[in-house]
């Protein structure tokens, strides 16, 4: 075979070769696989960072109570409390003391709840000239309400101020029956009874409960003693009673002598006194000594209810009783009290309390630091709706500020507010208290009004 012819079938059978491996059979083994083609790797898009979504625990008030959900009370502008408040007033200085105290907790828990508070105190002494001095600064500083005054003296002049200025006035100590018709334009207020019904109460207990017939009235000469002293007649005598005299001591009275013939010469049952301790003590250290029998005759109002009332006579006071306005469970709240302060109650801090709420849960409900708005919105937020206590004040700002009916029961009464700006008698208490032998006021059996 010549070259030419073995070259020609060379490359047939080549040719033949490379159709049969091009045809192969499918039955081919399949692992044996071309490598794909090198590529750039793939662009990925990241998925966006987000934060796993998170239930934030609710903000707990101080007083234990969850903070309710909604626009923050921090969006309210500042609401200052104006107090004027007998700080120095020889009478009622103890007293003071606590009620000041009592403001202070309260605008700390609000604090804590996220509303900006500002307490400012301007001393009124006790005098009504000087409540009036005190009232004004208070207006000049920005008061969104002016708490006071204790002394319903002292109260009555600073109505006209506080009514001149719109500014609610929240009295929580001032009691006179006169208060509750006083030309306010519904800008006073108070968180304790008017003693129209503590005369009833008084007179009720003294001739139902102890049995007497015949009473002695000897009285501070202002116009919580008259109106007290008033009160107590009309319900006495209207239960069959007879007043034998009635004396109204004027502020300042150091000689006590006529008074103390006249009350020993009446042969009373029951001697009752509305004296402040300026008044109260010399009254008591005379009597003692004309007639220790007469001593224990003696029946006492909320003026006495103070160890400024028994200093230096502790020992002819001890175990009088008297009668004053007084929360339903005190023990409950003067413990609150001293777990907030770190210090004790005296008579009337539960009032002072419930006075800095009024305010401050009003302005909640108002979304505002503005005092008429604030005044507008004082007896819904005291009267209809869930009710809130002492203990609850984180919870009652934030339900009232997101809108929600409120209705605060206050440490010392229901706090209903009535058309006059005062509190609605229905299931008022008293305290039956009296004196220890340290001179320190002790709160005893409760008694409930019923209207």
């Amino acid at each position: 075979m010549s070259r030419s012819t073995i070259g020609r079938v060379f490359a047939l059978l080549l040719a033949l070769g490379v159709f049969a491996a091009a045809c192969g059979d499918s039955g081919t083994d399949s692992s044996s696989s071309s490598e794909a083609p090198a590529t750039t790797a793939a662009s990925t898009t990241e998925a966006p960072t987000t934060q796993a979504p998170t239930t934030e625990a609710p903000t707990t008030t101080a007083d234990g109570g969850d903070a309710m959900a909604g626009p923050g009370l921090e969006e309210i502008p500042t609401v200052t409390l104006g107090l004027a408040y007998g700080v120095t007033d020889p009478a009622l200085e103890s007293l003071t003391a606590a009620a000041v105290e009592a403001v202070q907790a309260v605008a700390d828990l609000a604090r804590e709840a996220g509303l900006d508070v500002n307490v400012i105190i301007e001393d009124t002494a006790g005098d009504p000239a000087q409540g009036v001095d005190a009232a004004n600064k208070l207006v000049a500083q920005g008061a969104s309400c002016i708490l006071g005054e204790a002394r319903s003296s002292v109260s009555t002049p600073i109505v006209a101020v506080a009514r001149e200025a719109q500014i609610p006035q929240i009295s929580w100590g001032s009691t006179s029956p006169a208060l509750t018709t006083i030309d306010d334009n519904d800008f006073f207020f108070r968180t304790v009874l008017s003693d129209a019904v503590q005369g009833q109460v008084a007179a009720d207990y003294l001739y139902n409960t102890l049995g007497y017939r015949s009473a002695s009235v000897i009285v501070q000469n202002d116009a919580y003693g008259v109106g007290l002293g008033n009160a107590f007649e009309d319900a006495f005598t209207a239960l069959g009673g007879t007043v034998n005299s009635r004396t109204d001591i004027d502020s300042g009275t150091t000689d006590m002598s006529a008074e103390v013939d006249q009350v020993v010469s009446d042969g009373s049952d029951v001697i009752y006194t509305v004296l402040f301790g300026p008044e109260f003590i010399p009254f008591m250290t005379e009597l003692d000594q004309a007639d220790t029998d007469s001593v224990q005759k003696v029946f006492l109002a909320d003026a006495e209810a103070t160890p400024d009332a028994s200093a230096g006579i502790e020992d002819i006071v001890v175990g009088l009783s008297g009668l004053k306005p007084a929360g339903g469970d005190l023990s409950a709240f003067a413990t609150y009290f001293n777990e907030q302060t770190g210090g004790d109650t005296a008579p009337f801090t539960e009032f002072s309390w419930d006075a800095a709420v009024m305010c401050l849960a009003s302005a909640a409900a108002a979304n505002s630091n503005d005092p008429v708005a604030i005044r507008d919105a004082i007896r819904p937020t005291m009267n209809d709706g869930m009710q809130y206590t002492y203990n609850e004040i984180g919870d009652l700002l934030h339900a009232a500020h997101n809108g929600d009916d409120v209705d605060y029961v206050g440490a010392g009464s229901s706090l209903d507010i009535d058309a006059n700006g005062d509190v609605v008698p229905a299931n008022a208490t008293y305290s039956v208290w009296s004196f220890d032998d340290t001179g320190a006021p002790v709160d005893g059996e409760i008694l409930t009004y019923q209207g």
